[in-house]
């Protein structure tokens, strides 16, 4: 396996102006965004095997193993902070770009026509999750959100994969989903 691309990081963080702060308190913004951007990913089962360009693509035989089988070639997280004294609020923003069946990748090693495919590509998938923080004193924190908001459904890509029809360990199965955490330190 070869892969080549590029990971880009971008941060930005400024105190806010009194008229969008809560009560006396100063207030916040920071963002943060990450790209990651495939430019290769080229997969070869054994030495006797074909050298397959995988990046953009998804099933096998790009995916010959446990690890992740969908192979977007691009990849965004966005996420923005804001605090006003003990109260923080956030917003995330995950994109997936959309991916090819490699089943094609199939048919030119085994030299059969092209496969009528079930689901020949996946569209770019979008999660936004919020949430809400709240510090009480010195000690305790707690927190309640929402993660995917919008309650987008996975992507379904038929034979192509191992578990739920899906790739779980990349998009979210489970749906909206609510949390409530409380924190303490000493």
């Amino acid at each position: 396996m070869e892969t080549r691309g590029i990971d880009t990081q971008v941060q930005y963080a400024a105190e806010l102006p009194d008229y969008l702060t809560l009560g006396n308190q100063p207030a916040d913004v920071s963002v943060n965004v990450y790209w990651t951007h495939m430019i290769d990913n080229d997969e070869q089962e054994n030495p006797a095997t074909e050298v397959l360009p995988c990046a953009g693509y998804f099933g096998w035989p790009c995916d010959t193993d446990a690890r992740v089988g969908v192979y977007s070639e691009d990849r965004i997280t966005a996420n923005v902070h804001y605090t006003s004294g003990a109260l923080g609020l956030h917003l995330t923003w995950r994109w997936i770009a959309g991916s090819d069946n490699a089943a094609p990748h199939r048919s030119a090693i085994f030299g059969v026509p092209d496969p009528d495919l079930a689901i020949p590509s996946i569209g770019d998938e979008h999660y936004l999750d919020v949430g809400l923080a709240y510090e009480f004193g010195d000690h305790f924190l707690t927190r309640v959100g929402v993660n995917n908001l919008l309650d987008n459904d996975p992507p379904l890509m038929a034979d192509a994969v191992r578990e739920f029809n899906t790739y779980a360990g990349l998009y979210d199965i489970f749906g909206r989903s609510y949390f409530v955490t409380l924190t303490a330190h000493f």
